[in-house]
């Protein structure tokens, strides 16, 4: 058609167009009418070979415009598609390529003639990766080379460029984790990946530890996954993680992933690291921890936690820390801590405890204690507390004391006793 017939059409157009042809009403002499009619018709057998593949290529795209084609309009691109593909199926499918030229290298952006696994979902722990799953699940090989991918033109999709929409989440770059393992894996002669089979995860673990992953890296098709790692040395560990397996081929690692990259791996993964690595990580992400988990952690990462985190910490971990860590704590979280933690808090901060737990302090801690904190203690504690201590008491407070105490303290103090205490020490 050329561009003096062209005649735009609107959006309420379009869809009475779409409507009468694929209800076989198309209006006679309207060449685009004629031409959707036509595609609405039963399809040949030579026009459906490859239907499972295309298909499959635009569900995994989910029917998103091309790189470079239509990036502004997302949403209307998207929305003719579906349409067409909702009305017409496969042949519609093939004539939105025909027309709107998205169709094979959309297929091939998204890896789907070549074998390159584009948006999947991390593996089930200890699980095989089948191949068949398509964009549910990325395949564990890379078919029958045994090569590094085949790099793609810049541009094409796995490519990291300036001004590109950000790097994909953990679910989609598992797919390349797994691509990256299968081509190692066909690298090193395992038959099994070289002929398109799935690895389970023992062979995953395997090929992500081996050496030949940095040489696999080069290629373009997998900077996305060398970015969202923060570097090539970082992958196997981070790909080891997204996938579920059950060890890293480099723990000591896993700290220095880009804290992005950190605080969007899920809790789960985050479990799985090793203590040691564990404790490198940025308080940020440990936040996110369960307790149990986090009460594995030496004193030195945990002092670096928020208040709010700590209060969640059962007491025998809480013991371990500093106490100027303490010191911010709850007085309620405080009053749960043993007695020998609590002596080395500052005399400030055990002023702010309920009398219960002050009693169960040493003499030598409550002496240190300021009078009006002394005051709310019961008497059997009082008495055990040095004479040059009792005298800062009021006298109130003193009166209560059993006269074998009292007989202990200067005679300055005595005097402001009631008379009938004093009488009763033959003072009077």
């Amino acid at each position: 058609m050329s561009t003096s017939q062209f005649r735009p059409v609107d959006r309420e157009v379009a869809e009475q167009l779409l409507d009468d042809a694929a209800a076989g009403s198309a209006r006679p002499g309207d060449p685009l009418a004629q031409l959707l009619t036509a595609a609405a018709a039963p399809g040949h057998g030579d026009e459906l070979a490859g239907e499972d593949l295309a298909v499959a290529a635009f569900a995994a795209a989910q029917l998103a415009p091309s790189p470079g084609s239509g990036a502004g309009r997302p949403d209307r691109d998207r929305s003719g598609l579906s349409r067409l593909a909702k009305h017409f199926g496969f042949r519609a499918l093939g004539l939105a390529a025909a027309v709107g030229g998205v169709g094979v290298a959309l297929a091939a952006a998204t890896g789907v003639f070549s074998g390159t696994p584009s948006h999947s979902g991390p593996a089930s722990d200890g699980q095989s990766i089948p191949a068949s799953q398509g964009a549910a699940a990325a395949p564990a090989h890379t078919g029958a080379s045994a090569s590094p991918a085949t790099p793609r033109p810049a541009g094409s999709a796995g490519r990291a460029t300036p001004g590109s929409r950000p790097a994909a989440p953990v679910t989609q770059l598992s797919g390349l984790c797994t691509e990256v393992a299968g081509h190692v894996a066909a690298l090193g002669g395992d038959t099994a990946a070289a002929t398109g089979q799935t690895l389970s995860a023992t062979g995953l673990t395997q090929a992500l530890a081996s050496p030949s992953v940095g040489s696999v890296l080069t290629s373009p098709v997998f900077a996305s996954l060398t970015a969202a790692a923060g570097r090539a040395t970082n992958v196997p560990d981070y790909c080891a993680l997204v996938l579920g397996l059950p060890t890293l081929p480099q723990p000591s690692l896993a700290a220095s992933l880009p804290l992005t990259t950190l605080e969007a791996l899920p809790v789960r993964l985050l479990e799985q690291l090793p203590v040691p690595t564990l404790a490198k990580l940025p308080a940020s992400v440990l936040t996110r921890l369960p307790a149990a988990t986090l009460a594995k952690l030496p004193s030195s990462a945990l002092a670096t936690l928020p208040v709010s985190t700590l209060d969640q910490l059962p007491a025998a971990t809480l013991a371990g820390l500093p106490a100027s860590v303490l010191a911010k704590l709850p007085t309620a979280t405080l009053a749960t801590l043993p007695a020998s933690t609590l002596a080395t808090l500052p005399p400030s901060v055990l002023a702010t405890l309920p009398p219960s737990v002050l009693a169960t302090l040493p003499t030598s801690v409550l002496a240190t204690l300021p009078s009006s904190a002394l005051a709310t203690l019961p008497t059997s504690v009082l008495e055990k507390l040095p004479p040059s201590v009792l005298s800062t008491l009021p006298s109130s407070v003193l009166a209560k004391l059993p006269p074998s105490v009292l007989g202990t303290l200067p005679s300055s103090v005595l005097s402001q006793l009631p008379p009938a205490v004093q009488s009763e020490l033959g003072l009077g």
